[in-house]
């Protein structure tokens, strides 16, 4: 009897030991899942690593010519809005960009002093047509055409559409007084 209990009692410290160890060395890796951030225009996605619960920063918003940004979302089609940042991960997800066109732009013109020329709204993707748009004057002045900045050193080329609201800016030469 008192064989059987000293071997029921190694058993039973036997079974402990087994049953502490496969505790110890359950795996204990964090669990991770990629996330992904697809511009829907062709570019490369931006694929992340995030823990299991974490939440992921979205990249910059992303930009496409002729679109605006709408938002991320659950569905290529842009139907279900998502928030990235707020949203615990669980699994392995894909956010898609949404985009809307733009339909028109408007670009105005900075005279810097000389008389007023009216805004021009235009169908997004179309080009300027230069001849339609009135030379400011100004006294003393020569007009010298149409610029992309303040300063005056970039000319506006009028073969290029704008991809966004734009103002040009005139340029100005002042008349030498020799007549």
């Amino acid at each position: 009897m008192k064989n059987k209990l000293l071997r029921l009692s190694a058993l039973v410290v036997l079974c402990l030991v087994l049953g502490l160890s496969l505790f110890a060395c359950e795996d204990k890796t964090p669990v991770n899942y990629t996330v992904t951030f697809d511009t829907c225009d062709g570019a490369p996605a931006t694929v992340l690593t995030v823990a299991q619960g974490g939440t992921p920063a979205a990249p910059a918003d992303p930009t496409r010519y002729g679109y605006t940004f709408t938002g991320w979302y659950a569905d290529a089609e842009g139907t279900v809005p998502a928030t990235p940042a707020t949203s615990p991960v669980t699994a392995d997800v894909i956010y898609y960009a949404g985009w809307a066109p733009l339909q028109s732009l408007l670009v105005s013109f900075d005279t810097k002093g000389g008389s007023a020329v009216s805004p021009v709204s235009l169908l997004y993707g179309n080009t300027l047509d230069e001849a339609a748009i009135p030379a400011p004057a100004k006294e003393g002045y020569t007009f010298t055409g149409w610029y992309k900045n303040t300063s005056c050193t970039a000319k506006f080329n009028f073969r290029t559409a704008p991809a966004e609201n734009t103002t040009l800016y005139a340029g100005w030469k002042l008349n030498d007084g020799m007549g």
